[in-house]
């Protein structure tokens, strides 16, 4: 900062402009994993959705007569648990004649592109490659996006 000869007191352009570079330089860094950061816990709270959801089927099985999901149970997943979750639209899939399911979270908005993350009825959980998923599909093979 200089004293000019009227006393006035201030910064110069230089000063501000490297004031300036170390602001860009800053957020430059920190968008990127706030990003990273934030879809994570996306990831992670569709998981804990999905798990509470499984937790309601095998409850719902245990109350019909033979054990068993009806084969043309086809639930949007907001009749079984609604949510606020605004990034993932969650299907649920009966297979193996009613003994078993596959709760599948395709998704959307901001996480379009993220993979498809699903659960199943023996709690094997999988974050696929894709957004719309095959049920037999393999998995992503990394540890840090499997469940």
């Amino acid at each position: 900062m200089r004293n000019f000869q009227s006393g006035v007191r201030g910064f110069t352009l230089v000063e501000l402009m490297v004031a300036l570079s170390i602001v860009v330089i800053l957020t430059l860094v920190a968008i990127p994993s706030y990003t990273f950061v934030m879809n994570r816990e996306h990831r992670i709270s569709v998981r804990l959705e999905l798990t509470k959801m499984s937790g309601l089927l095998a409850e719902l099985a245990l109350r019909t007569s033979n054990g068993m999901l009806p084969d043309d149970l086809e639930l949007e997943a907001d009749q079984l648990l609604p949510t606020e979750n605004s990034y993932y639209d969650v299907m649920i899939q009966v297979i193996d004649d009613g003994f078993g399911y596959w709760i599948v979270a395709s998704p959307k908005g901001s996480m379009k592109g993220d993979g498809a993350q699903a659960l199943s009825h023996t709690g094997s959980g999988c974050w696929y490659g894709s957004d719309t998923p095959e049920i037999n599909a393999p998995c992503v093979g990394n540890e840090n996006e499997s469940w």
